[in-house]
């Protein structure tokens, strides 16, 4: 049996046991402990565990960011008493961590199997203000347009936005289309000119994802088109002449085409009486005996506006020649009542023979 004293050395050594086989708590370093970035530019930070258990794994997970913040540890994991993984921030566009402001995180380190067994570790990351401001553009390349034309309408837009194209008619609901860039980039929109002739507007509404904004706008015409068919036919080695068929709708217009001599060029002009109102050339080879034509004019919706404001010029202008043509008319010699002499121009106001005075009429 043994003493009590044995009994006493023998819980002591079974405590020292004890006591020896419990397991510190790790640490988890982050390195550096922030960091300052462009907005959209990835970055990484170094994480190391040290005091783990042996033969234990311990998986990474970060917490303390917005939903959809985009990052990555590589490993996930790191097993043993020591090791390291690197956390990288993507910055992808779109993700909070796009936008500018700063941002406080924590990395924790947790055994897989006995989940008390943990480290964590606070960072930080500042995301520095955009450079400029978000700015779009919108242009097309022409400002005129005939009905059937071919419209290209161009966005521009200065870093990573979205937005909404806005096509306008004169009259009539609108149209829109969507469109989104990961960088600074233009990309266009082609469609094709139609009805109702007028003016018509492209607006493009856009953002950056952080809550910068701007639009703009840009205007073009549509216009309406008349089709002149006619046949040309070949009266010597450099000239011919058109006798034309016009098909013109919704207009009073008469139509005249021509063929200028010792060239191919025909020229299709719309009038209203003796008033060219639109013009446009086609260029044709002049055929040996006869061919058909056809040229496409812009279409004039009222002509007759047109003649009445061009005659109101003519009459206006024809009254002021009239009343300057009486004012530069010249002064006949006043006869005087007296001695009937006929006095010179040259002495309006007395007789010049017996001294009488002169009175010269009001011209109206």
């Amino acid at each position: 049996m043994l003493k009590r004293s044995n009994y006493v050395l023998l819980f002591a050594l079974l405590m020292l046991a004890a006591i020896q086989t419990v397991h510190a708590s790790p640490t988890l370093s982050i390195n550096p402990g922030s960091r300052v970035i462009d907005p959209g530019t990835a970055t990484s930070f170094a994480i190391g565990l040290t005091g783990g258990e042996a033969n234990a794994t311990y998986g990474l997970a970060l917490s303390g960011l917005s939903s959809g913040a985009s990052y990555l540890f590589s490993p996930p994991k790191i097993s043993g008493t020591s090791g390291g993984s690197t956390l990288t921030f993507q910055g992808s566009v779109g993700t909070p961590l796009y936008c500018p402001g700063s941002y406080q995180f924590t990395v924790t380190a947790t055994n897989t199997i006995a989940g008390s067994d943990n480290a964590s570790v606070v960072g930080g990351l500042i995301v520095n203000e955009f450079s400029q401001g978000f700015v779009v553009q919108v242009s097309t390349d022409k400002t005129n347009y005939l009905v059937g034309d071919t419209v290209k309408i161009s966005i521009t837009v200065n870093r990573a936005g979205q937005g909404t194209l806005i096509i306008s008619p004169p009259s009539g609901a609108p149209s829109s289309f969507h469109y989104n860039s990961t960088s600074a980039t233009s990309f266009s929109r082609i469609l094709t000119a139609t009805s109702p002739p007028g003016m018509w507007t492209a607006t493009f509404i856009g953002d950056d994802y952080c809550g910068g904004s701007d639009s703009a706008a840009v205007h073009f015409e549509v216009n309406a088109t008349s089709v002149i068919t006619g046949t040309i036919t070949r009266t010597s080695a450099s000239t011919a002449t058109i006798m034309t068929s016009p098909n013109i709708t919704n207009t009073t217009t008469s139509v005249i085409v021509v063929a200028e001599t010792g060239t191919s060029t025909i020229t299709g002009i719309l009038t209203s009486g003796s008033t060219i109102t639109q013009t446009a050339i086609s260029t044709t080879n002049l055929p040996q005996s006869s061919t058909t034509i056809t040229i496409t004019v812009p279409h004039v919706e009222d002509a007759s506006k047109e003649v009445g404001l061009a005659a109101v010029l003519i009459i206006s202008a024809l009254i002021v020649w009239i009343r300057l043509a009486r004012r530069a008319r010249p002064v006949e010699p006043i006869t005087c009542s007296k001695c009937g002499f006929k006095n010179p121009l040259t002495a309006p106001s007395f007789c010049v023979n017996c001294g009488q005075p002169l009175k010269r009429k009001r011209s109206r």
